[in-house]
């Protein structure tokens, strides 16, 4: 039997930079007198991460058609499909970047991504998503961060990694869908 394991679409979500410093600091001014002659200045004003930008917001990734028959056990693995997270304009203050992939847990094994119902007729089962760093380090949804990634002044290309993993003795065909989203924790 032929697998309709399509495709897996990223949606990426930027997260909160979990460092503060101060660059990109902003301040207003403003004087209020009293009547009588004193005059108080209030500054207000807010500190902005330093950060980078993300290149897209969402990308699709095409993970490939696979075969029923090549998953033989539970815990084979297809070929790895290669996608990165491009960042711009990223401050000279940011050293480097962990990425934390969120989304659905697949229920037979935690650290996979499940397949999500693109709406087409018939979702695979018995298989979720592996997400791999540049190393070829598994990447559990919800639980790990990546190992840093380091990050120069400017652009940057974080490179990782999909592939799909059965999860059960039996991979049954059908559509291979599913969503991620990813944090991104500045150093």
């Amino acid at each position: 039997m032929y697998t309709y394991l399509t495709k897996l679409t990223l949606c990426l979500f930027i997260g909160v930079p979990l460092f503060l410093g101060s660059e990109g600091a902003m301040a207003t001014m403003h004087r209020v007198g009293d009547g009588a002659g004193n005059v108080s200045v209030l500054f207000s004003g807010s500190f902005i991460a330093p950060s980078c930008d993300v290149q897209t917001t969402s990308q699709s990734v095409h993970i490939g058609d696979f075969y029923t028959s090549d998953f033989a056990t539970t815990g084979s693995v297809t070929s790895e499909k290669n996608f990165n997270i491009k960042l711009q304009n990223c401050t000279s203050s940011i050293k480097g970047t962990k990425v934390t992939f969120s989304g659905a847990q697949d229920a037979n094994n935690n650290t996979l991504l499940a397949l999500q119902n693109s709406g087409s007729a018939g979702m695979a089962s018995g298989i979720g998503v592996e997400i791999l760093d540049k190393n070829n380090k598994t990447i559990a949804i919800n639980k790990t961060d990546s190992d840093l990634y380091p990050l120069v002044s400017g652009d940057n290309s974080l490179q990782f990694a999909l592939r799909y993993k059965s999860t059960l003795p039996t991979v049954l065909e059908g559509d291979a869908s599913a969503i991620m989203y990813f944090d991104l924790q500045y150093q």
